[in-house]
């Protein structure tokens, strides 16, 4: 597996690694933030541990490189238990992007997996920020088993891959601009309007930490 970085999304939580060499060793502990108030990541060789605990926002890790083809493939449980809860899995050139809400002219791929919505998995492709959606109806619940994810492209197509069964393909009609991958689980706190009503609001009465569970099969080459 390359090399994979902590980066925090909110300065109201943070990201908090064991030593691996997968990973930067140094923790990322801001002096403002209350120690209880942590979102954890732990590595464990091609194993990813993401704990989301109450009240916190979002942690991301990506890839220091960029890729333009292959094929990458993880199995996963996600975290989106509740509503308010979203895992993502993407790939992304990031270009002119200023936030969830401004997404510039971007290419990017992803999974999303959303808390309100747990049995259903949204699929998206940006093409220099134009938006493709699909979802697929898993018929079961993401959060409470492991299930294969993969997403697989070229210059001409890009296919998404579910317990090693092609759900969608999508014709790009050209080469993706490179792409960084990243795997983050966040929440809706704090966030405006319309992220609660895509994604539901979280409630964390009598909840404690929610974790998503990762295994990386491959990375593109």
């Amino acid at each position: 597996m390359k090399a994979v970085v902590p980066m925090m999304r909110s300065r109201r939580s943070c990201c908090h690694t064991s030593p691996h060499h997968l990973i930067n060793p140094s923790p990322l502990l801001p002096s403002s933030v209350p120690p209880l108030l942590l979102l954890f990541l732990q590595v464990d060789g091609d194993k990813i541990t993401m704990t989301v605990k109450p009240m916190e926002n979002s942690c991301k890790i990506s890839s220091t490189q960029t890729y333009t083809e292959g094929r990458f493939e993880i199995k996963m449980k996600s975290a989106s238990k509740m509503p308010g809860v979203i895992t993502a899995i993407y790939l992304a050139s990031g270009e002119g992007r200023k936030g969830d809400e401004q997404l510039g002219d971007q290419d990017e791929i992803d999974f999303e997996f959303k808390g309100n919505e747990p049995t259903s998995v949204q699929t998206n492709v940006f093409l220099s920020g134009v938006e493709d959606l699909k979802i697929i109806d898993m018929g079961k619940d993401t959060s409470a088993e492991a299930h294969a994810y993969a997403i697989e492209w070229d210059a001409a197509t890009i296919n998404f891959f579910i317990d090693n069964e092609n759900v969608r393909t999508v014709a790009s009609g050209r080469a993706l601009k490179p792409l960084k991958l990243s795997m983050s689980v966040w929440t809706t706190v704090g966030g405006w309007p319309g992220l609660k009503k895509w994604a539901g609001e979280t409630n964390w009465d009598g909840q404690a930490e929610i974790s998503a569970e990762i295994e990386v099969v491959s990375l593109p080459k």
